[in-house]
């Protein structure tokens, strides 16, 4: 099986997220469109260009897909904090695509410990946390 290239982003019309394949070109007013796929067939979306997010090739340990712009959890146990409590010890990371490969490479050996939260664009509150 080769590799799952595909994309989201959010439809102008609705601002629901569509999935599918990404296909550049030019019409008043949008030059990116995302295919989704249902039910056999293939529907057009015109897409907020901001929001197209490609996937990683990588599930979360709930077997969510991982996209660019999400904001993972990534839990390596528990540590003890300044009062000598045991706690989570886990650190947040958004995902981003940066010279030619997503940061996730210390995830991919460890995805059982990591876990989607939400996005840059529905969640922004989550990147200050």
């Amino acid at each position: 099986m080769g590799r799952i290239i595909k994309f989201r982003a959010k439809a102008m019309s609705e601002e629901a997220w569509v999935y599918g394949d990404l296909i550049h070109y030019t019409r008043p007013r949008c030059e990116k469109v995302c295919i989704q796929e249902t039910d056999g067939f293939q529907l057009m979306h015109d897409v907020v260009e901001e929001t197209v997010c490609q996937f990683t090739g990588l599930y979360d340990k709930n077997c969510k897909e991982i996209y660019e712009g999400d904001i993972v959890r990534h839990t390596f146990g528990k540590r003890k904090d300044d009062t000598g409590k045991f706690v989570d010890d886990y650190r947040d990371i958004v995902v981003v695509y940066d010279y030619g490969s997503f940061n996730v490479s210390c995830l991919s050996l460890c995805l059982d410990y990591v876990e989607v939260l939400g996005n840059i664009y529905d969640n922004p509150e989550l990147i200050n946390h």
